[in-house]
């Protein structure tokens, strides 16, 4: 996919079914960047995503660890956590280093969940719908299956009101909003 999704870009078109319009318009921002060739360019977007993904997962990881005052099994479960990034860890790496949608998925996703778990009330239900609508211009299957955990976090973390799922929605709606590039385009 990932030369498709550099020429998608690059003629701000369509790359393949549902479109991944967000990343894509992402990427043909990333392409203006005078550095290598129109590849490297766009490979240094997944490279800036995936690395940008540990700022938030170390927030959540000090939370964690805060609220188990790292006791005994707070350490077995984090080492559990840690194999398990350890065995995703070449599937992020080779996803990383090369013009494909994971990376930038992944940071949404997980910025999302960072935001239901460190804010609250209103504010996290905004960032969230903003964050899970960007995830979704993406890529909406991964977006749809992390839909269930963003939600019970954000059920724990504070309570949830009608106007909070009204923001949320508004959020991701006017986020997610970038899909309506894909039928125009396809018209020009």
């Amino acid at each position: 996919d990932s030369g498709s999704l550099v020429s998608a870009a690059w003629y701000l078109g369509i790359a393949h079914p549902p479109g991944e319009p967000f990343y894509l318009a992402l990427a043909r921002i990333a392409q203006l960047v005078p550095v290598g060739d129109i590849a490297f360019r766009t490979n240094l977007l997944s490279a800036l995503a995936l690395a940008s993904c540990a700022v938030p997962l170390a927030m959540l990881t000090r939370a964690a660890m805060r609220e188990a005052n790292f006791s005994l099994n707070a350490a077995v479960g984090g080492g559990v956590l840690s194999a398990l990034l350890v065995l995703l860890g070449f599937g992020a790496q080779l996803q990383g280093v090369r013009a494909e949608l994971y990376s930038l998925t992944a940071f949404f996703l997980i910025v999302a969940l960072a935001s239901a778990i460190a804010l609250k009330g209103l504010r996290a239900s905004a960032v969230m719908g903003l964050l899970v609508g960007a995830s979704a211009g993406v890529h909406p299957l991964l977006t749809v299956a992390a839909i269930p955990a963003l939600l019970v976090a954000r059920v724990l973390r504070s309570r949830v009101s009608g106007r909070d799922v009204a923001v949320a929605m508004a959020a991701c709606a006017w986020s997610f909003a970038v899909v309506v590039w894909l039928p125009l385009r396809a018209l020009a």
